[in-house]
């Protein structure tokens, strides 16, 4: 899961991580804990490159089998941005779908 290559400041349960990632100066943070590191944080972006972190799931499937460097390029912004877009949309996603399944079991049920 992309999420757990944020920093501990932007952890938390989905809906805050979003939240916060809709936020430019939580983005600006992240940007710069990935370029300089946070205490006691694994960088693993530090470790293995944009190049290195390939999206293998999401509830939609558009961004699956692609590094965040090649989403980046194609989006044309930087490797951050392009993963805070992947995990916004991904969150986005999974709230319609989340919406949608409550409608039908309302639509389907007796009362």
């Amino acid at each position: 899961m992309l999420a757990t290559l944020l920093p501990p400041d932007l952890a938390g349960a989905d809906d805050e991580v979003i939240r916060d990632l809709t936020d430019p100066a939580a983005v600006s943070r992240l940007t710069a804990a990935f370029a300089h590191g946070v205490p006691g944080w694994q960088n693993q972006v530090a470790d293995c490159g944009w190049d290195g972190i390939l999206v293998s799931a999401t509830a939609d499937h558009r961004y699956e089998g692609q590094t965040i460097a090649e989403l980046a390029s194609m989006m044309g912004t930087d490797p951050v941005r392009a993963l805070v877009r992947v995990l916004v949309d991904e969150a986005a996603t999974r709230e319609h779908d989340r919406l949608l399944d409550e409608r039908e079991r309302r639509a389907g049920s007796p009362g």
